[in-house]
């Protein structure tokens, strides 16, 4: 008997190993940090919003002028500027200058197309930070559950001793023995598989960060947040959600379309000064002449096309409306629907921590007291061993959850961490 108390003071000692706790955490920031100086997708991202910025000032100027050299009025057989007093080499310079407003329509045009970028490297910037996080957080979870399922196979090889041990001291039945040795079988499995997912998981993050490897010292711990309430939430999401932002650009650039096509149905004008060099051979002594010519583009074909711009951009207009109405509408369901699963969890978290496993290891002390002076059987030791742990783990995926749902809080409203 006295082996058994001692396996039995072993397994009580092995239990209380197992608490949860959160801490300050450095970690994920270096994670982050790292994924936004090499993702691709991030770099991709900014790189288009860098190069449509540049392209606000050039829209600001008219087309290029155009030079011209033309040899005039040449006689045919002969390449010579002294047989016809119409013949003359022209040099001439055109230059085009749109209506007014035009230019300065199409530059806020490209302004616009600057903005939806940067709120849409904005936005990618979130995505790939929020994918961190929940892969952090798993990589967290299937961490501990390792941790304790490897508690709970070292615990059932205790259990498997004590019923040997019983068994030989013929107290115990051998069926205990055999069901000792299926559960650790299967918790063997149960570890095979975590390994494998958290394999995976750490690919993905790799994947994430750009190809870098994930740092051997980074401790997966869960950090502290600020907490808010919902209504700070949606009302931070509503007003900074860069996807918000950029539906708005979007449909400002939509307007800024509808008004330049109002002015496609004026003329483009056109201005230009021609030199006329004559050969002094001829009999007046070949004097020179210069032109000067103006011109405006005619809008004769404005019934089809610029009609056709204007109902286009008309349309552009109206989807940019629905489409900025859209996305308020679900940024507005996703923070309520995910505020709502971030406090269910939160609440059953609380619910383990403080009532649930508390009260199920009070209940295998139990047992295991009540088997060692052979009041319950084996099987009952056993199954409150399997509850406690797997009260464990769902405890952790709780954990996991809570953090889940307050990162896609974080994603839509944006800096309420510290």
């Amino acid at each position: 008997m006295e082996t058994l108390k001692k396996l039995g003071i072993a397994l009580i000692g092995l239990m209380l190993l197992i608490q949860p706790s959160p801490a300050e955490n450095l970690s994920l920031q270096k994670l982050i940090n790292t994924a936004l100086e090499n993702n691709p997708e991030i770099q991709a991202s900014k790189y288009q919003y860098m190069a449509s910025k540049e392209e606000i000032t050039p829209a600001y100027f008219p087309p290029d002028p155009t030079f011209n050299v033309n040899f005039m009025n040449m006689p045919v057989g002969s390449f010579s500027f002294d047989r016809s007093p119409m013949s003359a080499r022209q040099f001439s310079v055109m230059q085009m200058i749109p209506f007014p407003f035009k230019l300065s329509s199409k530059a806020k045009i490209k302004r616009k197309i600057m903005e939806v970028d940067k709120f849409q490297y904005e936005l990618k910037t979130r995505q790939i930070e929020l994918q961190i996080k929940v892969a952090y957080y798993k990589i967290a979870q299937l961490n501990k559950v390792i941790e304790i399922v490897k508690e709970k196979k070292e615990q059932l090889g205790l259990f498997e001793t004590i019923a040997e041990t019983k068994y030989k001291h013929g107290k115990g039945l051998q069926q205990d023995i055999l069901k000792a040795k299926v559960n650790l079988a299967q918790i063997t499995k149960k570890l095979m598989i975590l390994e494998a997912t958290l394999k995976a998981k750490t690919g993905e993050m790799v994947k994430l960060l750009g190809d870098k490897p994930v740092p051997e010292d980074i401790e997966f711990i869960y950090d502290e947040f600020e907490k808010k309430n919902k209504q700070e939430l949606l009302q931070h999401a509503l007003q900074t959600f860069p996807g918000i932002k950029m539906k708005n650009s979007m449909s400002e650039k939509a307007d800024a379309m509808h008004s330049l096509s109002k002015w496609a149905y004026m003329p483009d004008f056109m201005i230009g000064a021609a030199y006329n060099s004559r050969s002094d051979s001829l009999m007046d002594g070949g004097t020179d002449s210069y032109s000067i010519m103006l011109g405006a583009t005619i809008p004769l074909y404005s019934p089809f096309k610029q009609t056709g711009y204007k109902n286009s951009a008309k349309y552009m207009k109206e989807k940019a409306i629905k489409s900025r109405q859209d996305i308020s509408d679900t940024v507005n369901e996703q923070v309520n629907s995910h505020y709502e699963f971030y406090r269910q969890n939160s609440d059953i978290l609380q619910l383990y921590e403080e009532q649930i496993i508390p009260e199920a290891r009070l209940a295998l002390d139990s047992s295991l007291n009540a088997y060692q002076v052979d009041k319950v059987d084996f099987l009952n030791v056993l199954q409150s061993l399997l509850v406690l742990y797997s009260h464990y783990v769902d405890n952790e995926q709780a954990m996991f959850d809570v953090y889940k749902h307050w990162s896609f809080l974080e994603f839509y409203s944006g800096g309420v961490r510290h």
